[in-house]
């Protein structure tokens, strides 16, 4: 069944997935806030690889986002009073990020403080050694700037 909102019911669902993350971490003040971008095909296993990641790991994964447009907001909800510990949280971005598709990509913008300096909130890719080469090339073709300064060359 499909039907068209008004504006003031359309206005108030961009509000509520907007203020979503907030909304999240005012409620659970431990939880963890994730964006997930995947290809428009992939987006029902990412969702799928967030939802394992978080049971396994003993948080409750709360989704919002644009399917379509493969954007996520994804918040990882603690199950436990008490805070979970800082390896915790490190394994579950580390399960969620080996479980994704290829080209896939989770960034943390939200955990606690100390739970960061154990994993990398940016994450990485399965092709930054090879974007990193291409514009390396591209702006230094000759490859006389800052020689063996980086990995690639």
């Amino acid at each position: 069944m499909t039907r068209e909102s008004d504006g003031d019911a359309t206005a108030a669902l961009w509000r509520a997935i907007s203020y979503f993350a907030g909304a999240v971490i005012e409620r659970h003040r431990n939880a963890m806030i994730l964006v997930l971008s995947t290809a428009p095909r992939e987006t029902e296993s990412a969702i799928g690889a967030a939802q394992q990641a978080a049971v396994d790991n003993n948080f409750i994964p709360a989704f919002v986002g644009r399917a379509a447009a493969s954007s996520l907001t994804v918040g990882f909800i603690p199950l436990s009073v008490d805070p979970p510990s800082a390896m915790q949280y490190a394994t579950a971005v580390s399960a969620l990020r080996s479980a994704l598709p290829e080209d896939s990509s989770a960034v943390v913008s939200q955990c606690p403080t100390e739970a960061k300096r154990h994993f990398d909130v940016w994450g990485t890719s399965r092709t930054d050694f090879g974007s990193m080469r291409a514009v390396k090339r591209t702006l230094d073709p000759k490859g006389i700037l800052n020689r063996a300064r980086f990995l690639v060359d």
